[in-house]
């Protein structure tokens, strides 16, 4: 880009020095100097007031210049025009407060192309000018040679303009010069070729009727007008008007176009969509118009935190894609990462603070697909696992993707895996903060696949929670652990254990009695059992979900609020539903020893539960002083690798053998 730029500052430098040795002027400002002085004002006040075309991450001005600056090449001698283009386009640029890099190319640009429109006249009128056009009486008239020579001279500034600014667009864009033409927007082209048009038909009128140069303007003003209103709704059309960021079909056209320049580079491309995370509650519980705040500042959020080579775009509601080219999978997390974190910031909503979340979804070109319509429906998938899992960001992956082969291909061995029997259960143990005594256990599934090794349940189990092999897999698990719980009660070992359920598990009315029938084949007392729910299991059906978990309080299972904190509406399922205890999610626990947010919401939540009669059990506790710190606080129980890591039933004997056991109606929040 810095080579071409070089090439045509100096090639304009060397045509402005032929046109002032080889053609010097005698009359400095042409045979009629006001009108000279008039067509330079004009061509200052044209190039003040571009038309600004969006084409994608960059645009191009449309402006009426042109026909006033071939104009002044009509009546004028070349070296007198040259230094007027030259002085009338500096000045409008440096008023414009455009680079100097951009303000030296258009101006060479503007001289190149009215020296080639001077060739092609003198070439084809062979010396002719407007002013030599009359008959031996003194009549006036119009020459052929003269209007073919000023036809030829626009075409030439035309094509020369043109073919210097695509080459620009295709080294900034990196594409070929023909996909520039290609993707030139129609009314810039139209535009230039009608300005161009009517510099004869100006030439002609200023010069032999002068009052009627203002008739000739107002139709300059009136094309101007109209392309006005062009760009306005081309405007409206490919941009969201409440964020100014560009809109879906924007962002489709420039992702195609990213696509192309990746594949000729062999390189990758990153596609990340962005979903706020219960963005609905702030729009019904603060109003549309904080809501739309709030969009706004996101959308600056975003803007601050991109690259010069990305692209952002709101697409829905509250979705936002990000374009990152030039980058792999490693690289795009990092920088999702960072967009997550800047995003987390408390947003300043008209002079108030407010937290927003969001979930990232990201597929990488061309690992996840090979056009943008592909590639935005993979980001949209890792998007919704991103939110089911709630962790925040999620990189496409087909064994999650309902619609992908690798999934539908592991649903079809899930079947067969429950026949051969290859699920089996590990255990992750809690303690209890006041004893240190072991106090309960979590039931983790994991898969023994004959191919792929073991599995661990975000590999499987979220394609699992799409279908109804969800009821058939908890099942499973509920008799794995209930039969292990069991068997440890009959020797002695007195150890409560927990089990996660699902939607599709709360939806069935006859889940409790599915319950009831496993601990009854064991002889398990139902409130050795835990079963724990999620807030997104009974926000989904809320009045299905709240039967079910009646029945099952009535057969005596303890129920938990599992990643309890992270959703608006915990306070509410506190009050209404009958629950045990509370289960701290481990995204409030990791930072908390540094964090004090972090810590006065743990803590709250610990008074909270207490204050409700409830226990409480710490998730994702990682070192020794995030548990002296919880135990401060007065938590129950914790689990997490400081305490123990998930293992198979012999590790949670040797545990108990170490630490004892402590079940108590308190720890189970009775």
């Amino acid at each position: 880009m810095r080579t071409y730029l070089w090439s045509v500052l100096a090639v304009a430098a060397l045509a402005l020095g032929w046109a002032f040795l080889a053609r010097p002027a005698h009359h400095q400002l042409g045979p009629r100097p006001g009108l000279f002085v008039l067509l330079f004002s004009l061509t200052v006040v044209a190039e003040l007031r571009p038309l600004r075309w969006i084409t994608g991450s960059d645009g191009a001005e449309i402006v009426t210049s042109s026909v006033f600056m071939l104009a002044m090449m009509l009546i004028a001698p070349l070296s007198s025009v040259v230094i007027a283009i030259a002085a009338a386009a500096t000045l409008a640029e440096v008023l414009g407060r455009k680079q100097p890099e951009r303000i030296a190319f258009n101006v060479a640009m503007q001289m190149i192309s009215i020296l080639a429109a001077s060739g092609a006249m003198h070439l084809v009128a062979h010396g002719r000018t407007i002013f030599t056009t009359t008959t031996p009486d003194g009549a006036w008239v119009l020459e052929g040679r003269w209007i073919l020579g000023a036809c030829a001279a626009g075409l030439a500034a035309l094509f020369t303009s043109s073919i210097l600014t695509f080459v620009v667009v295709a080294l900034a864009q990196q594409v070929s010069v023909v996909a520039a033409l290609r993707d030139a927007p129609s009314l810039a082209l139209a535009m230039d070729l009608l300005m161009f048009g009517m510099a004869p038909l100006f030439t002609f009128v200023a010069v032999r009727g002068t009052l009627l140069t203002p008739l000739v303007l107002v139709v300059i003003v009136g094309v101007y007008r109209s392309a006005q209103v062009g760009v306005t709704h081309r405007y409206e059309a490919m941009h969201d008007l409440l964020t100014g960021l560009p809109n879906r079909r924007l962002f489709l056209e420039q992702s195609r176009r990213a696509i192309e320049a990746a594949d000729r580079r062999n390189r990758h491309m990153a596609v990340l969509l962005l979903d706020l995370n219960d963005f609905k509650e702030i729009n019904d519980r603060l109003g549309h118009a904080v809501g739309d705040l709030a969009l706004r500042e996101v959308a600056l959020r975003l803007l601050g935190q991109r690259s010069p080579a990305d692209f952002v775009a709101r697409i829905g509601g509250d979705e936002f894609a990000v374009l990152i080219g030039g980058v792999g999978a490693d690289a795009a997390e990092r920088l999702a990462g960072a967009l997550l974190t800047d995003l987390r910031r408390p947003l300043d909503v008209g002079g108030v603070p407010l937290a927003v979340d969001g979930s990232v979804g990201l597929s990488i070109y061309p690992d996840h697909g090979e056009d943008i319509d592909t590639l935005l429906a993979h980001a949209d998938s890792a998007m919704y696992q991103a939110k089911l899992a709630k962790r925040g960001l999620q990189t496409y992956d087909d064994t999650r993707d309902r619609n992908g082969p690798t999934r539908l291909g592991l649903l079809s061995d899930l079947r067969k895996a429950l026949e051969r029997d290859e699920l089996f259960v590990v255990y992750q143990p809690k303690i209890d903060l006041g004893t240190g005594a072991v106090s309960g256990v979590e039931a983790l599934v994991r898969w023994r696949h004959p191919q792929r090794g073991i599995l661990l349940p975000d590999q499987f189990m979220p394609a699992a929670e799409q279908t109804e092999l969800i009821d058939e897999v908890t099942k499973h698990v509920l008799q794995l652990a209930v039969r292990q719980a069991a068997d440890w009660r009959d020797r002695g070992i007195d150890v409560p254990v927990a089990v996660n359920t699902s939607i599709r598990n709360l939806a069935q009315l006859k889940f409790p009695e599915v319950v009831a029938h496993i601990l009854a084949t064991h002889s398990l007392p139902a409130e050795r059992l835990e079963l724990e729910i999620t807030e997104n299991t009974v926000t989904n059906d809320p009045v299905r979900a709240e039967v079910v978990l009646g029945r099952l309080k009535q057969l005596g299972v303890r129920l938990s609020v599992d990643d309890f904190g992270t959703g608006y509406s915990s306070l509410a399922h506190l009050r209404t539903l009958p629950v045990d205890r509370v289960k701290i999610d481990r995204s409030f626990v990791h930072n908390m020893v540094d964090s004090h947010a972090d810590r006065a919401i743990v803590r709250c939540i610990i008074d909270l539960a207490t204050s409700l009669g409830l226990g409480t059990v710490v998730e994702g506790v990682e070192d020794a002083a995030t548990l002296d710190l919880l135990r401060s606080m007065g938590c129950q129980a914790a689990q997490g690798y400081q305490v123990a890591r998930p293992c198979a039933a012999e590790g949670v004997e040797a545990l108990v053998e170490q630490l004892g056991v402590r079940w108590s109606p308190r720890l189970a929040g009775l």
